[in-house]
């Protein structure tokens, strides 16, 4: 009976301290388990990095990965994805892509958009400017404008280019990227209201990175090797670089320096446009995504975190396994946390 009340008593305790300390929590994010990071599913810029955690929570950090903050989403049961342009204005997405939470003032407040209806097989989302999104799946995407709760919906006009397969776009611009199953690239130079072919790849391509509103990449494995295709004229023509490594992304900081993560999430660096690649000394990544700068927030396997301050050359260690004395969060109704620390 005694330790039925200790238990009972303990529960109290936690309930009653989460509703004190509200939303908010410090925590080193290597111990939550069931998280899984996929290749732009981070959102990073000067202020703020968010991570989505496939659970009804994100965490968040504003000190450039040293410490990390828990948001509950009561509306996003499986946070998979968070989208934002750079601007205070995120959206989280859930593992469907049905549902999406937004805050304007980088977390301090959320609320529920509009649901995103009829969107089956979803494939991806992308943000040009702060507040405005586009969410696709393979066959129909819909767009959000700036102060717009609500989602417009768009069939895609171009089924027999194929299917959606991957969305990009040129940041601060009106354009907007769709590449297809066939491997062809569509651009939009009105935020999604029309759509004009300008690219037929031979070979199994990617969109991959983007950079300063100008710059667009995609990766192209084909039958005359791996190469790298670079716009700077919107996909009206393009330039190509051969590519020794079977690039999973790229993450371009600078027209001459960039990040690239192979399919076996090895790290590489270039300083002269890719015309070569070097190793970087930091182990292997899911994702990367470039905060200011030249500096860059990295995720490995275990989900530690790693953080560069010059283009991906040296990696520093930010959170490591026993950092933190959590050992699990619950998020409870009304905002309310129950949180069990290691040792009981």
């Amino acid at each position: 009976m005694g330790g039925i009340l200790k238990r009972l008593f303990f529960v109290s305790y936690l309930m009653i301290s989460s509703a004190v300390y509200s939303q908010w929590l410090p925590v080193s994010p290597d111990f939550f388990p069931g998280i899984y990071l996929t290749p732009g599913s981070v959102t990073a810029d000067q202020d703020v990095v968010m991570v989505p955690t496939n659970s009804d929570y994100i965490l968040k950090s504003f000190d450039n990965g040293k410490s990390w903050l828990v948001d509950p989403l009561r509306n996003s049961k499986k946070t998979s994805k968070v989208v934002g342009a750079g601007g205070k204005t995120k959206l989280v997405l859930d593992q469907y892509m049905h549902k999406g939470t937004i805050t304007t003032n980088n977390g301090g407040s959320w609320k529920e958009t509009g649901s995103i209806l009829n969107l089956t097989n979803p494939v991806d989302a992308t943000s040009a400017r702060d507040g405005e999104f586009i969410v696709a799946g393979k066959e129909i995407f819909f767009r959000k404008m700036p102060g717009i709760d609500t989602w417009s919906y768009h069939t895609f006009p171009w089924m027999e280019a194929g299917k959606i397969k991957a969305l990009a776009s040129l940041r601060g611009t009106d354009d907007y990227f769709i590449l297809t199953t066939l491997n062809r690239v569509l651009h939009s130079p009105d935020v999604g209201m029309t759509f004009n072919q300008v690219k037929i790849f031979e070979g199994d391509a990617k969109f991959i990175s983007s950079v300063s509103g100008t710059l667009l990449f995609t990766f192209v494995s084909g039958t005359s090797g791996k190469t790298i295709f670079r716009s700077t004229n919107r996909g009206t023509s393009w330039d190509s670089i051969p590519c020794h490594h079977d690039l999973l992304f790229l993450r371009m900081i600078s027209i001459a320096q960039g990040i690239a993560v192979d399919e076996a999430n090895k790290v590489f660096y270039t300083t002269d446009s890719m015309k070569t690649w070097h190793p970087a000394e930091v182990p292997a990544l899911r994702e990367v995504q470039p905060t200011a700068g030249l500096e860059a927030i990295g995720f490995d396997l275990a989900f530690r975190v790693y953080y560069s301050t010059d283009a991906g050359k040296t990696w520093e260690k930010r959170s490591e396994p026993g950092n933190s004395d959590l050992a699990g969060v619950s998020i409870l109704s009304q905002n309310e946390m129950f949180v069990v620390r290691k040792g009981g």
